[in-house]
This record gives structure tokens, sequence and C-alpha cells, in this order.
């Protein structure tokens, strides 16, 4: 019974020690957060959460702004081709005081607002089951956040390499080199196991 206690703490301490420090990740973190499985409920501290959040609602707030900014600029274009057509529109028309109004309506609300007030319905929308593919969810829900899903497709894409995979590719081209070619397969993998497992040994 010692034994397996003393592997069990081993087994918990490793864990602690690889992953004890996720959450200083913001990619992960932004990530986990953008994954409608988890959200908020998987972060253990509060203070975490908040920082993500912030980052969140900061990057929605930025796709805001670069849509007001290209709506601003077509808006422009109509306006100038407007005032061409105006010319001729008589002011006397029952529309034109109207048409007046409507042009100087500001659309009400800020990018960083608007992205809080997303942001907030997504926090209270239910976590689907973890089973359930989240890619899939967001492409089912993709027009009820329209911003947030842009955020989460860039959050939540695969990454295009592993850092572990190609250090693994340079220690092989380091045993196994030109000068060390009759190692049998069995004997270069065990190598390899030991160079990359040797501090836990």
């Amino acid at each position: 019974m010692d034994c397996i206690k003393i592997v069990l703490k081993q087994f918990v301490s490793g864990i602690s020690e690889r992953l004890g420090k996720v959450e200083k990740s913001n990619t992960l973190c932004a990530s986990t957060f953008c994954d409608p499985r988890f959200k908020h409920i998987s972060f253990r501290e509060n203070s975490t959460l908040e920082i993500i959040k912030k980052t969140i609602i900061a990057a929605i707030a930025e796709k805001y702004t670069a849509e007001l900014c290209e709506s601003h600029s077509e808006a422009n274009a109509e306006i100038r081709h407007d005032d061409a057509k105006s010319r001729d529109v008589d002011e006397l028309s029952i529309w034109f005081a109207f048409d007046q109004a409507a042009a100087t309506i500001v659309p009400q609300g800020t990018s960083i607002s608007k992205a809080i007030i997303e942001v907030q319905r997504y926090m209270e929308s239910g976590i689907i089951p973890r089973q359930q593919d989240p890619l899939e969810w967001w492409r089912k829900n993709k027009y009820m956040y329209s911003h947030l899903s842009l955020v989460a497709q860039e959050r939540l894409s695969a990454l295009c390499t592993s850092v572990p995979c190609e250090r693994q590719f340079s220690t092989a081209g380091l045993i196994v080199s030109d000068r060390r070619t009759r190692f049998s397969p069995k004997k270069a993998e065990m190598l390899m196991f030991l160079q990359t497992n040797h501090v836990y040994l």
C-alpha cells in the first residue's frame, strides 16, 4: 500500500508541476473561454477569468471598430453619390425632412459596450455537453455572436506546428547521425526515450 501511495503522490506532484501554471498562459485561457463546453466555469481563480474577459472584450471591440470604419467609408461614398442626386430632389417633398433626420442619427453605444453585452450574453447561455463539437456549435450560433465568433475562430484554430514534436525530430537527428548508422530501431527508440525523460528518471 505504501508503494501505491508513493506512486500516487508522484503522479499528483508531476501533474501540478507540469500543469500548475497553465492558467498563466493567455493563449490557453482565451481558447478555454471561447470553448462553449467550458466557458468561465473551468477557471480556478476569478482574477484570471477577469483578465481573460477583458482580453476577449478588447478583441471583440477591435472587430466592431474595424466594421464601423468600413461602414463609415461606405456611407461616405453613398452620401457623395446621393448628394449628386439630391440636387434634383424637391425640398417640398414629404420625405425630405425625414431623410435629413435619418441622416443625422448616430448609432448608440461604443464598441466596448457592445463587446461587453455580447460576452455577457455568451456567458449566460448554457454550457454544451463535453462530447459535443465546439466548432459545430459556433457554426450554428455565429449569427447570434457575430463578433465573438470571429474571435473564437482565431482562438480555437489548430496550431500548424508542435514544438515538442519538432524537438523529437531534432533529438532523433542527434542520436542517429552519419557516424551512428548501425543502431537498430529498438535501440534508437530506447535512447530517444532516455533523452526525453532523463529528468524524471
